[in-house]
Order: C-alpha cells, then structure tokens, then sequence
C-alpha cells in the first residue's frame, strides 16, 4: 500500500514538474523518493532504477538552486545505482550517462580535472553500449569544457563530430534537434577563436538560427539558444564589423534575459553577454547609453554569480572591459581603478592552461595602459608590458586574435617610448605594429586602428630622427584606416585627426599648403564626428587649432588666427572631460596665440591663468610624492613664461601669485596638508574633522606608495593595486570636503592659492627678491612690507642662456674639487681643486648681472666699516630655474684691478634663501610670539664613524663646542646628544618630538631621481627626508623651530627639479622648522666645528637663542671663517646657507 501511494507521487510530481518546472514539485519528487528507498524494499534493480532517478532530480535541483550538496549526492547515488545493476552492464549505459553529466556539473563548480575526466570516460561507455544521439550530444558538451580548461585542439575537433553525431540522426521535430544544433554552434565559434576560420563563424551562427526556429516558445531553453546565436552574432560583428550582426545580437540577448527569472542560475552568464554586446556597439558607435547598460548588467552579473563559481573569472573580466570603454569617455578615474581590481582578480582566478587566459591578460593590459596614460605612473606600463608579453606568448600564431596581441604590446611600447624617450621602444613598436597590420586580413574589423596605432608610432620616430620616409609611411596608413572606417564608427574622429597632425608635420617640412589646407579639412572632420562632452573632443580641437595656426603664420589670415584661438579656448575651457595635460597643453597655445595676434592683455593673462587652474589636477594628491615630481616636467617653464608676461604687462600683483603657485608645488601640496582649519571649525566642526582626519591619511598615503617586492606577484600586484586605490579615493574625498567648504559664504578662498595680500607678510624680516628666467625677459620682483608696492627691478644683461652657463660652469668645478683631509660628502659628487677663476667668473657675473642691479635699486651698496651686524639689512633670495642652483649669497668680485674694485654682498646684506613665499609664513601655533623664548631643546646627532663612509671625527669635536655654547654656559637650553650608534633612526625620529632644535653632524645624500630618498646617514640606517615628513606631523610635544643640517648637500637640489627645492632643507622647513642652516655642497671636516662654534655662540650670547636671527649668527660664523682661511677658499666657507625665517 505505501509503495503505492509513493509511486502515484511521484507521478505526480514528476508530471507537474515537467510541465511549469516549479522547484516545489522539484523538491516534492526528490523527497518521495528518498522515502521510497528509506521505506520500501527493493529488488537490486528496482533500486538501482530509482536511485538513478533521484540522481538525476538532485542534478537538476542543483542547476536550479547551485547547492554543492545536491550535486555530490547524485553523483554518489549513480555511482550506487551503476553498481547494483553490475550484473545487467548493457542496461547501464543511460545510468553511465548521468553519472557524466553529474560529473561534468561538478567540475564546472570545482574546476577538477578528475570530474570532467571521469565525465568524458563514462560518456563514452554509454556511447559503446548504446550509440544514442543524446550520449554524443552529451560527450559533446564534455569535451568542449576539457578544451576550454587545457586548450587541446583534438577536444574540440572530436566535440564537433560527436556533436554532427547527435545531429544527424534526430529529425527536426524532436526536441532534441535545437539543443545539439546550438552546442554544436558553441563548439564552432570555440574553435573559430582557436583557428580563425571563418566558415566556422558562419556555420555556427546557421546553427544557432535554426536551434532558435525549432525551440518553441514556451521551451525553457529558449533563453539559452537565443543568447547562443547572440554571442555568435557578436563575435562576427568584432570580426567584420557588420552593425546588422550587432543590433541582432543585442536583441537575441535582450530576448534572453526577458524569458529568465533573477533566480535562474544562468541569469548572470545572460546578463554577462548582453553586456558584451553593449559595449562592443558602444566602441564602434560611441553611443554613451550602451556603455551604462553594459556596466549595469556586468556588475548585476557578478553579483547573481556565487563567488567561487567557475564563471565569475568571466563576468570579472566582462565588467571591467565595459568600464574600460567608459573611462575612456567620460574619463573618471573610478571607473578605470575599478575595471583594473576586476581584471586582476579575472587573471587571478583563470588557470594558465584557460583559453581565456591571453584575453583576460590583454583586457588588463588595456586598462594599466589606460590609467597610464590618465595619471602618468610608470607601474603602470611596465606592468601592462609584462601581461601583453605574457598573453602574446601563450597565444598561437595562427589564433584569430594574435593581431590584437600584438597590436595592444605595440601599444604598450610607444606609450612609454613617450613618457622615456628611449629609441628602443619605439623601434620596438613599429616592429610589432607591422606585424599586427600584417596578420590582420583587410575585412578584419579592427585593421583601420592597428594601422593608425603603427601610423602613430611612425610619427613618433620620426619626431625623434627626422626620418621623411617614416613621415611618409604614417601619412599612408592613416588614409588606409580612414578609407575602412565609416563615419558612424566611433574611431574615425582619431583617424582623421593623426592624419591632418601628420599633414601639418610634413608641411612644416614641405612648405606646401595644400597640406595644411587637407589637415585643415581632416580636422574639422573630426571635430564634427565626435560626439560633444567625448573626453577626446579637445585633443581633436587642439590639433585643429595648431593647424590654423601654421596656416596663419604662412599667410596672415584673420580668420585662420581667429579659429585657431577660439579651438585653443574651446579645448581649454569648454565642458568636454578631458586629461589635465590636454588642457594645459591648450592653454598654453591659446596664450602663445595671443601674444603672436596683440589679442587683449586681459584674454591672454586668462589663458595663462587656466594654465594655473590645472596644475594641482596635472600635480594631483591622489597620486605619491615621487610620481608627482616625475610629473612637474610637464610643466616645465611654463610657470616662467606666464610670470614673464604678466611682468611685461605691468602686473606684478599676478606674478607673483603665479610665482608662488608655480612653485614648489609638492611642498605647498604638504602644507596644505597640514594647515590649520581653526576658520572652518568656527562654522563647521563636523566638515573640519572629517577635512582633517581624511588630510592626515591623504598627507601619509602620498609617501607611502612603494614599487611591491615581487613585481610578478598577484598577491603583491593586489596589495599595491588596493593601496592605490585607496589614496585616490582619499584624494577625491579630500577634493569634495574641500568644495564644501568652499560653498561656505565666508569661506570661499578656503585653502586656495595665497592672494598677493596674503603674502605680503612673507616680507616681515625684510625685503623677498624673487627672481624669474625667461627667454623672453628676466626679472628680479622685490615684496617688501604690507603698505610697499611690489618693486620691479629689470634684468637685462641676464639671459637663460647666461644663468645656464654660470650654473654649468659652477656645477662644473664642483665635480672636479678634491680635498686633503675629511669631507662630509655623498658618493654622487666626485671631490677635486675648482679654479679660482672659474669660481671668480661665476660669482662675478652673479654679482653684476642679478645681485649688484636689485641692491643697487634698494639702496644698500653703501658700506660703513662701523656698522654693527644687526645694522645689515636682511634679504632672502627665492631663485628660479638655473639661478637655485647658484650661491647667490656670495656673489661678489673678488679680483681687484685697476677697472674694479672689490665688491661683495656679504659687504652690505644678510642673506637668506627661501623655497617658497609661504614658507615663510608661520600658523599662528609656530608664531615668533610662542617661542620667543622658553629656551631651546637641542637634539644633537654626530656620526664619526658611518660604515662605508670616510671618517668624521671633526663631528665629536663640532658637538662638545655646541654643548658647552648651549648647555655649560646656558642653563635655560636642554641638549641631549646622540653619537654614533645610539642614533638609530627610530630613536632620532622619537627624540625631535620633544626637541624644537635639532643639528645633524653626519653624511648626507642627495638622492637625484627620488628626491623623497635623499637622507642622512646614519650608523645603522639612513634617516630619509620622507621619515622626516612622514613622522613630522605627530610632533605634539614642542613646536619645530631650528634645524642646523652640518651634513654635505643638504641644500642641493635636483636639476630637473630647479622649481621644487627637492633637498634636505626645504623639507624640513617643509616638516615644520622656521630656520635652517645648510650646505649647498660637501664641508670640511674642520670647517664645519668653526662655524657651528660660532653660530652657536652668536645666536645664544647676542641674540638670547632668537632662531629668527640665525641668518645673522651664521653671517657672522662664515665671516669668521672665511677671515681665518681666506676668502680664495670659497668652495670652503660658501656652502654654509641659511634658509626660512
């Protein structure tokens, strides 16, 4: 009786199941059965018959709800089901097929080769007992999986024939005949993207068709068939680029994903491949709607697929290809941050056997080339190199996709051949390009971009070697990509306008107007075909007005010159998104335009001044310290040119805010950092906490972005990946927090650039003379007290081409200066005897062309032998380009004759240097009110015996001077010395939180290519400018006030970097301390106690420790020096500067 009541349920459940496919009746089947074999007994083959039922109903039950548990029960149920009909083999073979299948769905979940292996071996058992279509179909689907896991061609050869197999027999009325006609159709494009043959593209999308006619309607794999023949239908349309392939494929997967519940299991690979329908119509059309649905239906896609499913390496991959392409339009750095973490976990979860791996290895090469080029980290590059070379070695040269390979490593060479300019690179590209152009067939969709990519790079070589025929050779490509693109293919606008920047190249050589006139016509091609807002929209408006231009300048047009500036100004400031060096760059023309027309003084100061507007987005927080000096060349002299203008139209007000803006960049970026935000939290106290805590993590991610270990490591790669992130997110944070204040009616200059009112009182200590270098014209601009107007003082017989020889010149006999005795010096300055007069010549034209002009106008060349040192005016020097590298302080004639008297600067002023005007301004809580004078807390380092470095016993001596000056004879100083091994850095650093002065008698470094890196020596370890910054703003114990930094090189800066100040001193003024004493090169051993002896005394018996009068102590302490040694000795007593109040 049970087991009749059981067998109708099942019947039941069975029938209604297969009719609506409700999980309720799924379960109810399931359930019954199980009670059947607890309950009822069973001969051996009734059981197996039922055990082999319930495997099958825990299979399907898995693909509808992915519980592991069901799947690993059917698989043991069936292995049970098999054995107890041991005795009846030929009976088993539907059972055999099962178990496969079951087999197959685990591996899918696990990746285990054994279950796919296993799957294959039982399915062909079945076929050897019973040939049944469906058993082919099956193995079919079997040896299509193995194929994509270890990329054995014979797998997929033999899927093909086992899938005509299933075919051939079943007539069109089965219901059988569409399923193997659309596997059949998957198996084709697989080995399509293996081979590249075509004709199997073309009879998989036949296939694909007449599976989708024979599937009925109400059919609940419908869905599946139509996303097939979508995803065909797609890849023929990447192949050809045929839009009737892809509005029909966009519309089987929209067809797809309508008949398929949110719960469906094969909902996300649905929604995965609508997407990449989207974003494929969206590259060729540029149409900005199918980009956001592709986004949306990738990220919906990962979020329906369980995080450890075989799939999710997949739609991984997918979402962070579709944000890709929507970063290149809209140019938000989110997108391509989140499109690179996306890729790398894709990569990371693909075996290297996958046939998928090349392809995902290339979409994240595209997306690192991609952010390259957006914020210029050199990480970036080098890592999509090593991925592109990665996928181009693993993939076959016969595979479909090897031009695209080769294409994106071509790419990946000429983008860093621009940010390097090594040849290598490009030469590397151009050969890589032509193999690209050369293995892709005339109708293949993508031939117009690999031959304008290698067009690019022939234009690149040619701007380096001057090589017509590479001119020559670019020119042609670009007509042949222009002539295979139709004008509603989103890449036409780039094509068009390389080949009008290529035209105005040649025309440059050429003379000839007919091709500026072509160029021309490209141009304004171009500029028509890209949509409006598209974040390529300027460069097109740039080229099109450096054309102009050229036109202009060979003809005088009006109108020429007209449209050239209003392109240049569109490109400037209009509403398109576009790169911060774009925008400068077309600021930068529209203000050299200006000034060639006599446009309006007004319009040209407002293009310089949009320069300015992009500066901190070029120089941006969101990126470390060291990459951002990398990225200060784009600036280059730029700064000195609009300053130079602004001079030469009488606003001197504007130079020097721009001055001050344009320099020191990466400083003030700190200092911004660390200001103050006593006015916001007046109004707002929640916005300034939130301001200040997410500046402290934005000022301490700046420094701490590091190259990983291991730069092949996924985990190291991930690690750095999420750090990166992390600081631009933080940047972008701080960006908002920022606007928000600034919404505040009394708060709208909130923490922007100084205004000249706010600078004046830089001048406090005296006269500030700025000076500026500029073909154009150079300058000395002198900020005086608060009432004074800006004093303007005209340089004339100063040229850049003057200021670079005296420097070369210096620089020069530096290199060559050797010394008897002990040097504090560092292994990049070679030590020999300069000329005197080599040494004489430099500081003679110092003196009479910069120094002697702006004393002169000041009135102090007036010498009285009776003046007291505190009666010597105070200058502080803020130098630009060539001139900071020169000792300006000792400018002088030294040579008497019968023309010349001697004459000295020392003879009538104090001097000082200053980075940046605004370092001399001190937060209200370092005022000169606040330390004057609770007594001075020295914190004392002497190294005598660095390893690998020449001894210093000088320095032992150097320090006991210093202790009796500040402790023996002053009971209100506290000293703590710290000699030899006793100054880690971990205990110097923990020390200078409760000392306000420090000095440091050691080695130092100045590291030229990671100014961050420069340090002083010490015993154990190296104590780094970014240690100091990094631990200068948990000092809470005392304010910073003194640092005496007796170490080589601690004021000499980078060449590359003459606007920046990258040295020792500036950053720890930087950090914190008002004064700082420095050497602009290597000291003596024996020189260096002298003056620290000296100024110690000075400072403490004449001035009671006031730290503002340390550039008259060190006066006194290097004139004393030079009396005792001679004043010929000038590489001897003139590296001893003083730097800040």
């Amino acid at each position: 009786m049970l087991s009749k009541i059981l067998d109708e349920a099942t019947t039941i459940y069975y029938n209604q199941y297969r009719q609506d496919g409700s999980l309720r009746d799924l379960n109810g089947f399931i359930s019954v059965q199980q009670q059947i074999i607890d309950l009822v007994t069973l001969d051996d083959a009734a059981l197996s018959s039922v055990l082999n039922d319930l495997g099958v109903f825990l299979r399907f039950r898995f693909e509808r709800t992915g519980d592991i548990e069901d799947i690993e029960k059917a698989i043991s149920v069936l292995r049970r089901a098999i054995e107890l009909n041991a005795s009846h083999p030929e009976k088993n073979h539907g059972r055999l097929d099962n178990l496969a299948i079951s087999l197959f769905r685990r591996f899918e979940v696990t990746g285990s080769l054994t279950n796919i292996n296993d799957a294959i071996s039982f399915h062909r058992q079945a076929i050897g007992l019973s040939p049944n279509p469906q058993y082919f179909g099956n193995l079919a689907n079997s040896l299509h999986r193995r194929f994509e896991r270890l990329n054995n061609i014979a797998d997929i050869n033999d899927a093909i024939v086992a899938h005509r197999a299933a075919i051939d027999p079943t007539p069109d009325t089965s219901p059988q005949k569409p399923h193997y006609l659309s596997n059949l159709g998957n198996s084709l494009c697989c080995r399509f993207e293996q081979v590249g043959h075509v004709e199997d593209l073309n009879d998989a999308i036949q296939s694909h068709s007449q599976a989708v006619e024979l599937t009925s309607a109400g059919d609940n794999e419908l869905a599946n068939r139509l996303s097939n023949l979508g995803a065909s239908l797609l890849r023929r349309f990447q192949r050809f680029g045929n839009s009737t392939d892809i509005d029909g494929s966009i519309s089987a997967h929209r067809r797809a994903l309508d008949l398929m519940s949110d719960d469906h299991p094969g909902k996300a690979d649905r929604l995965s491949n609508l997407g990449n329908a989207l974003d494929s119509r969206f590259e060729r059309f540029g149409r900005l709607s199918d980009c956001n649905d592709s986004v949306t239906a990738h990220r919906k896609a990962v979020q329906l697929t369980p995080p450890r499913h075989s799939d999710m390496a997949l739609h991984l991959s997918n979402l962070g290809k579709s944000l890709d392409s929507r970063f290149e339009y809209t140019y938000q750095l989110t997108d391509i941050d989140d499109a690179i973490l996306a890729h790398r976990k894709a990569v990371d979860s693909t075996s290297d056997t996958h046939t998928e791996l090349p392809k995902r290895l290339a979409n994240l090469g595209v997306s690192l080339s991609a952010r390259f080029e957006a914020i210029s980290d050199t990480r970036d590059i080098d890592e999509a190199l090593l991925v592109y070379k990665r996928a181009s070695n693993i993939i076959s040269s016969s595979h479909p996709d090897r031009p695209l390979h080769l294409n994106n490593l071509a790419n990946a060479f000429y983008r860093r051949f621009e940010h390097f300019g090594k040849l290598d690179d490009i030469d590397a590209a151009i050969g890589i390009g032509t193999q690209a152009v050369k293995s892709a067939a005339d109708d293949y969709a993508s031939k117009p971009l690999y031959l304008s990519n290698l067009a690019t790079a022939l234009r690149g070589r040619f701007k380096r070697k001057d090589n017509d025929d590479d001119l020559k050779s670019a020119v042609n490509m670009y007509r042949r990509a222009i002539e295979l693109t139709g004008d509603d293919e989103v890449n036409k606008p780039m094509y068009l306008t390389n080949l009008g920047a290529s035209l105005t190249e040649r025309v440059r050589r050429s003379g000839n107007t007919n091709d500026v006139d072509e160029a021309i016509a490209v141009h304004l091609k171009a500029v028509e075909l890209t949509p409006k807002g598209h974040a390529e929209e300027p460069g097109h408006l740039i080229n099109l007005g450096m054309s102009l231009a050229h036109r202009y300048g060979l003809s005088g047009d009006a109108p020429d010159a007209e449209g050239a500036l209003a392109a240049y100004k569109s490109a400037a400031i209009g509403k398109s998104i576009a790169r911060d060096t774009v925008r400068i760059n077309a600021a930068l023309q529209w203000a050299r335009l200006c000034i060639t027309t006599h446009a309006p003084d007004s319009t040209t100061l407002c293009a310089f001044a949009t320069v300015f507007d992009h500066i901190p987005r070029l120089i941006w927080l969101g990126i470390g310290i060291q990459h951002r000096y990398e990225k200060l060349s784009i600036v280059g002299e730029t700064v000195n040119e609009a300053v130079a203008f602004a001079i030469g139209v009488g606003e001197m007000d504007t130079a020097i805010q721009w001055l001050e803006e344009g320099r020191c960049i990466v400083w003030n970026q700190i200092l911004q950092l660390r200001s103050p935000l006593d006015d916001l939290k007046k109004i707002d106290r929640e916005l300034a906490d939130e301001l200040e805590a997410v500046s402290h993590l934005l000022d301490r991610a700046g420094s701490s972005n590091q190259m990983p270990e291991n730069p092949r490591s996924t985990e190291s790669a991930m690690s750095l990946e999420e750090e990166g992130q992390k600081h631009r997110r933080l940047a972008e944070r701080y960006e908002k927090l920022l606007h928000k204040a600034r919404e505040i009616p009394e708060l709208q200059y909130f923490l922007r650039p100084k205004l000249i009112a706010d600078l004046r009182p830089a001048a406090a200590a005296g006269p500030v003379v700025l000076l500026n270098v500029h073909d154009t014209r150079c300058d000395a601009l002198v900020l005086r007290d608060a009432h004074a107007s800006i004093l303007h003082i005209p340089l004339p017989k100063l040229t850049p081409s003057v200021a670079m020889d005296m420097r070369s010149h210096f620089l020069n006999s530096l290199q060559g200066r050797s010394d008897s005795g002990q040097v504090r010096y560092s292994v990049t300055v070679s030590l020999g005897i300069p000329s005197f007069n080599t040494v004489e010549g430099t500081l003679r034209s110092i003196w009479l062309q910069v120094v002697k002009p702006v004393l002169d106008v000041l009135g102090y060349l007036i010498i009285d032998a009776s003046r007291e040192l505190n009666a010597f005016p105070h200058i502080t020097w803020c130098a630009t380009g060539p001139l900071a590298f020169l000792p300006i302080h000792a400018a002088g004639i030294y040579k008497q004759s019968p023309l010349q008297q001697k004459e000295h600067i020392f003879d009538y002023v104090v001097s000082s240097y200053t980075p940046t005007l605004t370092a001399l301004l001190s937060p209200d809580e370092r005022s000169p009110s606040k330390l004057h004078y609770t007594g001075a807390r020295l914190l004392a380092i002497s190294q005598p015996n660095t390893p690998g470095q020449r001894p210093l016993p000088g320095t032992k001596d150097e320090l006991q001077a210093i202790k009796v000056c500040l402790f023996d004879k002053n009971l209100s100083a506290a000293f703590k010395w710290l000699d030899g091994k006793e100054a880690t850095k971990e205990s110097v650093l923990e020390e200078m939180k409760t000392h306000n002065w420090i000095h440091l008698a050691c080695h130092g470094t100045q590291h030229k290519t990671h100014p961050m890196q420069s340090a002083f020596l010490l015993e154990e370890s190296s104590l780094t400018l970014l240690d100091i910054m990094q631990s200068s703003d948990d000092n809470s114990s005392c304010a910073y006030d003194l640092a005496v930094l007796s170490a080589c090189q601690t004021a000499t800066g980078v060449n590359s970097l003459s606007e920046e100040a990258a040295h020792l001193a500036a950053g720890m003024i930087t950090a914190g301390y008002r004064s700082v004493i420095a050497t602009m090169w290597s000291v003596g051993d024996s020189d260096a106690p002298i003056v620290a002896r000296e100024f110690y005394e000075t400072l403490m018996e004449r001035y009671g420790g006031d730290s503002s009068k340390s550039a008259y102590a060190l006066h006194h302490a290097v004139r004393y020096l030079r009396e005792e040694i001679g004043e010929e000795n000038f590489i001897r007593w003139m590296p001893f500067i003083h730097m800040g109040v």
